[in-house]
C-alpha cells in the first residue's frame, strides 16, 4: 500500500543536496575562520619579533620570525618576507642594533604571555563556532588544543561541566576530557602533547611557576627539591645568553629506562637511547632518566639538560655538538655546579677525575676533531671517548670565555651572538633540525686566521690544565 506520505524523489535528492551542501559550505566557512585566525596569530609574532629586533633582543626576535610563519602555516605574507630578509641579509639585518637592556627581558615575557592569551582567544572563538555549526570534531580539536597549551587543572563546575575562560564548554566534550584526564597532585589535567605520548605513567607531582615546570613521579617533596634546583638555574643562563624565555620550561623525570625508551620510541628518536637526558623544542620539554642515578649525578644531569633547553627557547640556531655540550657542562657538569640546597654556584672547574681522563695527549682532540665530532654518535660508538668530548667541550668553552686573549674571547662572543641572532641552522616546522653547518661555516670566517694559533694556544692552556 503506497504511504500517503511518501515524499517524491526528486524532492528527496534535493534535501540531500541542500544539507550536503550546507555541510561544505559551514566546513569551508570553519577553515577560512582557522586560516584567519592563524594570520592573526602570525601577526602578533611578527609584531612582537619586530618589537624585540627594535631593542637588541636578536635571539628572541629572529625566533619570533620564525614562529610568525609557523604560527600562520606560511599564509602570513609579510612574516615570510621578514625571515626570507633576515636570512638574506645575514648580521646586516641586525646592524645598528642597541645593546639589550635587563628591563625587556621582563617585558618580553610579559608580551609573550599576551600574545598566548591572544592567540588563546582565536582558538576559543574556533571552538564555539564549529559547536554551534554542529561540527563536534572540530570543536574538541580545537577546545583540547587551548587545554594542551594551558597544561592547568581542569575547571569543573558545580554540575560537572568544563569551564575554559571561565565558560562553560559542551557537556559531550567536557566528559570526553574528564575521561582522558591524568591526575598531577591529585588534581585533573588533560593530557598536554608530551604526557598524551607516555599513557602509561600517572599519578604524577608536579612543582611550578610561571616560568618553569618540574614533573616527576618521586614524593611531592623530592619534586619540590628539584624544582628550587632547576629554578635556581634560570637567571644565571639569563645573565649568560642575555635572554630570557617567552614560555614556561617543562622538566620531566622517568623513573626507569624502561618507560624512558618507550617514550624514545614513541617519538621516533632511537638514537637518544644512547644517553640519559635530552631536552626539544617540541612542548619545551627536557627528560632525565633517573635509574641509577646518585643524587648529585641527577642535580647535574638535570640542569645539563635545563640548559640546552634554555638555549632552545630563546634562540632557533642550531650549534655545533661541542659548544652545545660545552656550554651546558660550563653550567652544569660534574664539579661545575655545587648545590647546597639553597645556593646553587656554576661555571666552576670541572671535577678532578674527569679532567684527568685528558692527562695522555692521544686522548684528546685537536680542535678540527673537536669540530667534526657528534656527542650522540660518540655515545653510541665509544662511552669513555664520548666523555671525554664533553670535558674538552667543557675545556674549550672556558678557555673561550675567559681565558684567551681577548680579541679571541670577543669573536667568540660575537659568534655566539650571531649564531643565535641569525638562527643559523633553523629550519621553518622542525623543531629537530640538526643542521650545523651553517654556525660552524661562520666560526671559521670569523677565526680562519687565527685557527692555527688558536689551537696550539688551547693545546698549551689544556696541558697546564690537566697537569701531568
Amino acid at each position: 500500500m503506497d504511504c500517503p506520505y511518501r515524499l517524491p524523489l526528486s524532492l528527496l535528492l534535493a534535501c540531500t543536496c541542500f544539507f550536503a551542501s550546507s555541510e561544505v559550505h559551514a566546513q569551508n566557512d570553519f577553515e577560512e575562520k582557522r586560516m584567519e585566525a592563524f594570520a592573526d596569530a602570525g601577526k602578533r609574532h611578527l609584531e612582537l619579533g619586530m618589537w624585540c629586533r627594535k631593542r637588541g633582543l636578536d635571539a628572541q626576535a629572529s625566533a619570533q620570525f620564525y614562529a610568525a610563519v609557523e604560527a600562520s602555516e606560511s599564509k602570513y605574507i609579510p612574516a615570510n618576507r621578514v625571515l626570507s630578509l633576515m636570512k638574506g641579509y645575514g648580521d646586516a639585518f641586525w646592524k645598528d642594533r642597541p645593546t639589550p637592556k635587563r628591563a625587556s627581558f621582563s617585558a618580553y615575557a610579559k608580551k609573550a604571555k599576551k600574545m598566548h592569551a591572544k592567540d588563546e582567544e582565536g582558538r576559543l572563538d574556533l571552538a564555539k563556532y564549529a559547536w554551534k555549526k554542529k561540527m563536534p570534531e572540530q570543536a574538541e580539536m580545537e577546545y583540547e588544543s587551548i587545554l594542551r597549551k594551558r597544561a592547568e587543572p581542569l575547571d569543573f563546575d558545580k554540575n560537572g561541566k568544563l569551564k575554559i575562560a571561565g565558560e562553560s564548554i559542551p557537556d559531550e566534550i567536557s566528559q570526553n576530557f574528564h575521561d582522558r584526564a591524568v591526575a598531577i597532585n591529585d588534581v585533573l589535567y588533560l593530557r598536554d602533547e608530551f604526557l598524551s605520548l607516555i599513557p602509561d605513567i600517572d599519578a604524577i607531582q608536579q612543582v611550578e611557576s610561571e616560568a618553569l615546570r618540574v614533573r616527576s613521579t618521586l614524593t611531592l617533596e623530592e619534586t619540590q627539591k628539584l624544582f628550587q634546583l632547576a629554578e635556581a638555574l634560570m637567571p644565571q643562563l639569563e645573565q649568560a645568553l642575555h635572554a630570557r624565555p617567552g614560555v614556561r620550561l617543562n622538566l620531566f623525570l622517568f623513573p626507569d629506562r624502561i618507560s624512558y625508551e618507550a617514550y624514545i620510541d614513541t617519538i621516533g628518536k632511537p638514537e637518544l637511547k644512547a644517553v640519559t637526558g635530552f631536552a626539544q623544542r617540541n612542548g619545551f620539554t627536557a627528560v632525565v632518566c633517573m635509574e641509577g642515578l646518585d643524587i648529585d649525578a641527577l642535580y647535574a644531569i638535570t640542569l645539563h639538560e635545563l640548559t640546552h633547553l634554555y638555549t632552545m627557547s630563546v634562540s632557533r640556531s642550531v650549534m655545533p655538538s661541542w659548544y652545545a655540550e660545552g656550554f651546558a657542562e660550563y653550567f652544569a657538569g660534574q664539579g661545575t655546579m655545587q648545590w647546597d640546597g639553597t645556593t646553587l654556584t656554576t661555571c666552576g672547574l670541572m671535577a678532578e677525575h674527569r679532567i684527568a681522563s685528558l692527562r695522555n695527549p692521544t686522548d684528546r682532540f685537536t680542535l678540527d676533531a673537536l669540530f667534526s665530532a657528534d656527542a650522540l654518535s660518540l655515545f653510541a660508538e665509544d662511552r669513555d671517548k664520548a666523555l671525554r668530548f664533553y670535558v674538552q667541550s667543557w675545556a674549550f668553552m672556558r678557555f673561550m670565555r675567559l681565558d684567551a686573549d681577548k680579541k679571541i674571547r670577543q669573536k667568540f662572543l660575537e659568534w655566539e651572538s650571531q649564531c643565535h641572532g641569525g638562527a643559523l641552522g633553523a629550519e621553518v616546522g622542525n623543531t629537530w633540525a640538526s643542521n650545523q653547518a651553517p654556525a660552524m661555516e661562520l666560526f671559521h670566517r670569523k677565526f680562519g686566521d687565527d685557527l692555527e694559533i688558536l689551537d696550539i694556544e688551547f693545546q698549551k692552556w689544556l696541558q697546564g690544565l690537566v697537569g701531568t
